[in-house]
């Protein structure tokens, strides 16, 4: 019952959606993403490495995350970021750069890569591969990682389709189950059963961006329609972090995205996806 929710949380959000679209109003409905122009982004990752167990010279390889390109995301570019003097040898692959170095005779080792891309929603193929029996069977798998189909969660999912067969509507129905019913919050990883994760979800009625994104996947692979989990960063300016999501394929529409934590935009986006 607490008014922060639909106040503060959803209007910020609402901002910070538009600010990419330059004269548009919180008044009116956020425009389709894939209306932005290209735009080029430089974004640094920095991480610290635990080397205090190895020995000063021993080689070590150390791994930084790069972005992924594809139809909407072109033109990548990287430099690593390190000390002065640094010898590394570096191996990049989608999503990783590879970093090999001496340890140094310090506890940790701060390393850093600094990228560039154009990202440009509205360069999205209207041709489609079919989903591959190897990539069906990985995801519409009933254990994998925080998503665990339970027997609470098959009959959450049944009761949640209500017989609707179409995929895409029935996933709507399970988005607007995590929108209406539960709260983004914040959630207390300590608290939940290994065996089965999502069950903190529906008995505290409270999920994250990793959670609520998880639970409706497990909803999704529970109909046998293929979904998976997606770990990320926001490149908002003004609210960078890191952040997960869900894809799923409903038919031939290819990997559809999905934010679980967009509030009443996640319905209107549902109704015209891309």
């Amino acid at each position: 019952k607490d008014p922060f929710y639909a106040e503060r949380f959803v209007v910020q959000g609402r901002r910070l959606a538009l600010a990419f679209h330059r004269g548009a109003t919180s008044a009116a409905a956020p425009p389709s993403p894939d209306t932005l122009p290209p735009e080029r982004f430089t974004v640094t990752h920095t991480r610290e490495f635990a080397l205090a167990r190895v020995a000063p010279g021993t080689p070590v390889l150390l791994r930084l995350p790069l972005p992924i390109e594809d139809e909407t995301l072109r033109d990548l570019r990287f430099e690593l970021v390190a000390p002065p003097d640094t010898d590394a040898a570096l191996d990049a692959a989608p999503g990783r750069l590879d970093v090999r170095v001496a340890a140094p005779a310090t506890p940790t080792a701060t390393l850093g890569v600094r990228t560039s891309f154009v990202s440009d929603p509205s360069h999205r193929s209207a041709t489609r591969v079919p989903l591959s029996d190897a990539d069906r069977e990985l995801y519409t798998r009933t254990v994998e990682g925080i998503v665990r189909l339970t027997p609470r969660i098959r009959a959450l999912s049944d009761e949640l389709a209500a017989g609707e067969r179409e995929p895409f509507a029935v996933v709507r129905r399970f988005v607007d189950f995590l929108i209406d019913r539960l709260t983004c919050g914040v959630v207390h990883y300590d608290e939940l059963d290994p065996a089965a994760p999502l069950h903190w979800v529906l008995d505290t009625g409270w999920f994250d961006c990793q959670m609520g994104s998880a639970l409706i996947v497990a909803l999704c692979r529970a109909r046998g329609i293929p979904a998976r989990l997606v770990a990320g960063n926001l490149i908002i300016p003004a609210a960078a972090a890191g952040h997960f999501w869900l894809e799923i394929w409903p038919g031939g529409r290819g990997w559809v995205p999905i934010d679980s934590i967009v509030g009443d935009d996640v319905k209107l986006k549902l109704i015209n996806p891309l």
